[in-house]
């Protein structure tokens, strides 16, 4: 009976995850999925990254998520004075269940910045993509295969399945105001809605207009700041975002110290409320940055063993100088 009850509730789970989307624990390692109006937000020509959360619970790895991205600041003053445009690209991976739903998503995401003063400017931002899922049923077990004598996997699932995949336009916008105090000091408030057409997805019509099973609009309010000491970085930040009623807030604070003139080491502390305590460390070597940070589950004392490892790597590079009054932002 008890098995018959996990495996229920292995199902169900399994299914609800095709309405959830990313929650990296490190949100700002993935800028302009986090939000459109982070692209082109920084202080270099341009900036790579990407970064791979594992998932686990019990010795297994049922969840994968990758995003790779990249973007590139252009048009310096040429649309307005004292502005550029933001122009990138991400694609975001992910494998849920052990290979029960997968789902890929590609995005363009172009941005405006224009500043309002020697210390100020804004972003406008949106995000153009498609977003494709796949489901695998092989090894899931559905209520019609349960019997009085217990699982009979002869059975077939009795679910009207009409196809295993398909593929839907996905519409974001955001926008963020930052705040420059020097090259090593700035502050970013940003908010973002992610599917802004409400696409509709299911595997039991045959069109993604038919049903009313459409994803919800996801607000996200992210925060994130850079204090530059001498030879000492405080960097702290929050998110805060909803999806299906489903609420997520993480704050906490990156740290990092310099070594010489090209490298850093990096070390932070970050909490999923309610849910995990994250630790983290890194280095930081030519503009680049290594980031690595473990999931915590602070119900783990209550016998759960669900933890989450991720990984994050960015790179800024310059191919040439920017000129103007407005301070880089620091990444």
């Amino acid at each position: 009976m008890i098995k018959r009850i996990l495996l229920l509730v292995a199902v169900v789970f399994s299914f609800s995850l095709e309405a959830q989307d990313f929650h990296f624990s490190q949100f700002y390692a993935t800028p302009t999925l986090l939000n459109p109006a982070m692209t082109g937000n920084h202080g270099a020509g341009y900036r790579l990254g990407g970064i791979n959360r594992s998932q686990f619970a019990a010795g297994a790895n049922n969840f994968q998520t990758i995003s790779l991205y990249g973007d590139v600041a252009l048009a310096q003053n040429e649309l307005a004075e004292n502005s550029w445009v933001g122009l990138g690209g991400s694609l975001y991976y992910d494998n849920a269940g052990q290979g029960a739903i997968n789902t890929f998503h590609m995005a363009g995401q172009l941005t405006l910045h224009k500043a309002i003063n020697d210390n100020v400017y804004l972003s406008f931002g949106g995000g153009f993509g498609f977003t494709g899922k796949s489901l695998n049923t092989t090894g899931l077990t559905f209520n019609n295969q349960f019997g009085e004598d217990g699982l009979d996997p002869t059975l077939g699932s009795d679910e009207s399945f009409v196809r295993d995949g398909y593929m839907q336009l996905d519409v974001d916008a955001g926008v963020a105001a930052t705040y420059t105090q020097s090259k090593n000091t700035r502050f970013t408030l940003g908010f973002a809605l992610l599917h802004v057409n409400r696409p509709a997805e299911s595997y039991y019509f045959a069109t993604n207009t038919s049903g009313n099973n459409r994803v919800g609009v996801r607000p996200v309010v992210h925060f994130n700041a850079t204090i530059g000491l001498e030879g000492f970085h405080i960097e702290p930040g929050a998110l805060f975002s909803t999806d299906r009623g489903a609420r997520e807030l993480i704050v906490g604070s990156n740290f990092s110290y310099e070594l010489n003139a090209d490298s850093r080491v990096v070390f932070g502390i970050w909490n999923r409320w309610s849910e995990s305590v994250i630790p983290l460390v890194g280095f930081e070597f030519m503009r680049t940055r290594i980031l690595a940070s473990y999931d915590l589950n602070v119900q783990s004392i209550a016998g759960s063993t669900r933890q989450a490892f991720e990984i994050s790597l960015a790179h800024t590079g310059k191919w040439r100088e920017r000129t103007g009054g407005i301070a880089c932002p620091r990444f």
